[in-house]
């Protein structure tokens, strides 16, 4: 598998959304076509790019060309390296104007992270906290999502729930999601929330970001946010870090990426 092959994979909700866009975008003998023929061709453009989708996939555009909607659907991703599938359980639905898209809104996307862990993050002055709640681990998956989503330059886009999950359970849990599109990528977040952990010995961790914000291009990213992080450790009681951190990452598109999390 090439390199530009592996890339294609790994963050799949542009590749997903971005056959629909270029179906949207591609003139108006497709939008003309009947939704059959639309989701045909939908379907076609994601087996090229190795994004295989179960059967409820469909396309449906408006009779008034305004907009596209998605099924829910469930879709394998063969070529992913840090990701195994996607999931659309509500669908997706893409405004369109003049034959191509303006927004494209989401109420849930999960992606299914592969078993394997995240990039080595620098947590700083994160210390102890920051290792009992995982921390690296999940802000490198998100560094590398918000390079990748940068990558394939997605238009205005409104996700009102984005889990990464791995083996069933979501690691990271983003709520309102919005992507600003151009160059470089603007996103904001109302809320992640970081899956709580347990450790021996009746150790446990949790935390989350509020107020997130940020811009991406393919191979770095720049996102602040105000940080909770509570830890309960047998003996000593709760321990709780408030601070508002800051995640950079260099090189997010190769093998090797930098991220590092400071705090202010």
């Amino acid at each position: 598998m090439s390199r530009t092959e592996a890339q294609t994979g790994r963050f799949a909700l542009p590749f997903l959304l971005g056959s629909l866009f270029a179906l949207c975008g591609g003139g108006g003998a497709a939008l003309l076509a009947l939704d059959p023929i639309a989701t045909s061709r939908a379907r076609a453009e994601l087996a090229a790019r190795g994004i295989e989708c179960d059967d409820r996939f469909a396309v449906d555009v408006s009779l008034d060309l305004a907009a596209a909607q998605l099924a829910p659907t469930r879709c394998r991703l063969m070529r992913a390296r840090h990701a195994v599938a996607l999931d659309l359980p509500e669908g997706a639905r893409v405004t369109l104007f003049g034959l191509r898209p303006t927004e494209v809104s989401a109420p849930l996307v999960r992606l299914e992270l592969a078993a394997a862990t995240g990039p080595d993050v620098a947590l700083g002055p994160m210390g102890p906290l920051g290792v009992l709640s995982d921390l690296g681990a999940r802000v490198g998956e998100t560094a590398r999502a918000a390079a990748e989503l940068a990558e394939h330059r997605p238009p205005a886009s409104r996700v009102e729930r984005l889990e990464l999950v791995r083996g069933g359970t979501p690691e990271v849990t983003l709520e309102g999601l919005v992507l600003e599109g151009g160059e470089p990528l603007v996103l904001r977040v109302e809320r992640a929330e970081l899956a709580a952990m347990s450790g021996p010995m009746g150790i446990s961790a949790r935390g989350e970001l509020l107020r997130i914000a940020g811009e991406a291009t393919p191979s770095t990213c720049h996102v602040e946010g105000d940080l909770a992080l509570t830890a309960r450790l047998p003996i000593v009681g709760e321990l709780s870090h408030g601070t508002h951190l800051v995640l950079d990452g260099a090189g997010l598109d190769g093998d090797a990426p930098d991220i590092a999390v400071t705090t202010r």
